[in-house]
This record gives C-alpha cells, structure tokens and sequence, in this order.
C-alpha cells in the first residue's frame, strides 16, 4: 500500500515518498504492491490500522507496538514522530491491551478487563473523554479511560472522528462526529462529547465498524450476552 508517513513499518523515510525517490520507480511501485514483513516485531496477535498509523499486540508480554503518523498523538506515544519503524508503546504495554482501533488521528485500546482508553485527537468528542476539552485541537497522547461506557465493553471500532463501543451485553455505543448519521441517530447529526446508546436498536449488537462516511453494526436477534473475546496465542 502506501508507504507515505512511515504506514506500513517497513521503509526507510527516503523511500517513503514516490515523487522523491532517484533509481528504479517501478521496482518500488512493485514492492509496496506485494506484502511483505514488518521486521522487528516479536511473535504478533493482532494488528489494527488507522488512516496514517498501524499497531501490532505482542502474544508473549502483552507489548504494543505502532508506528505510522503521530501528530496528535494517535500511537500514543510521546515524540510527534512519524515512525517508519515499529516502536514499543510503553503507555500501553503492560495493559493486557487485546484490541485496537485507528481512526485518522485518534485512536481506541481494550483492555482484557473491558476497560476502553482513547488518545489523540479530540475534536469532536470522538475520544469521549471528560478529563480534556473538546474545543482544543490539541495533542493527546496519553492514553486515557473513555467516560459513560456502562458494562463490560468486548468490541471497539473508530472512523475518522468517530468511535463506537459494544458491551457484553450487546448494547452499542457511539461517540464523535455526528456527521452524515455515522452516530446512528437518524436525522439527528449532532455530536456525542461523550458515549451514547445507539437507539432504536431491535436486536443485540455484536460488531461495529466504520468507512470513511458510514458505518455498519452487525446485531443478532437472541438476546443471549456476547461471549468474551479470547485472544489466538
């Protein structure tokens, strides 16, 4: 894909950017076509990516790694970055972190315990946080505990400036930027500065996730609770 802001982990900065690359074009074009390793990564259990920045979860130690654009903190780590390389995330290694998700400039984390933190940017609430101000584009890369989420939270998904939480028991939370209905609202396109029940959901939630101007739920009609997520060692 595109190497551009050190996204994929596996390109020096200089071959990064096609328009300033000297020597053999297309033998690049090539290589960022084909897949190829990420180096310097232990044994991985997941990996998630964002519009400019990727993670990956340790299986052994529960250490995060990310790299990939960074300006508002979104790999959660202090230096602004990028990284074309992995790096240890320590602000999150040692959190028993099992899922991931990027958005464009914010990303989300869920604990094995069902805790949801958030970091980056926070315009628009779409890091649903009551300790920093959503009126500030400023940098937050701490991570942080997302306020209002009510039981055990198993699924977690971001968008652009969007975010979405499912608990055990299958109900479904969105925050973020209303825009275009992605909060599932209806006709109602405000803000959420803080995680809200989805309405009007007939059924019990399994799965959010979110495009660029829409998202999608996956809901099942028996009313049974959600199994917790095992990890894949």
């Amino acid at each position: 894909g595109c190497a551009e802001q050190g996204r994929l982990g596996r390109l020096q900065e200089s071959m990064t950017d096609q328009k300033q690359v000297k020597g053999d074009k297309q033998k690049l074009k090539e290589s960022l076509l084909i897949p190829a390793p990420v180096e310097g990564l232990p044994n991985i259990i997941h990996v998630a990516c964002g519009s400019y920045h990727s993670f990956a979860i340790s299986s052994s130690n529960d250490d995060v790694y990310g790299w990939g654009l960074n300006q508002y903190g979104q790999v959660a780590l202090e230096p602004e970055g990028p990284f074309f390389f992995p790096q240890k995330v320590s602000s999150l290694s040692g959190r028993h972190v099992k899922k991931l998700a990027g958005g464009e400039h914010h990303s989300l984390a869920l604990t094995e315990a069902g805790e949801v933190l958030s970091f980056g940017r926070p315009t628009y609430g779409r890091l649903g946080r009551t300790d920093i101000s959503p009126d500030k584009d400023d940098r937050h890369w701490k991570p942080g505990k997302v306020s209002g989420l009510t039981g055990e939270v198993r699924w977690v998904a971001a968008g652009l400036a969007v975010s979405g939480a499912i608990t055990r028991k299958g109900t479904a939370f969105t925050w973020g930027s209303g825009d275009s209905g992605l909060l599932a609202k209806g006709e109602d396109e405000s803000d959420n500065l803080q995680p809200q029940l989805v309405p009007h959901l007939q059924g019990r939630a399994i799965a959010i996730e979110f495009g660029g101007q829409h998202g999608s739920l996956l809901v099942c009609q028996d009313t049974n609770e959600v199994p917790p997520a095992k990890r894949r060692r």
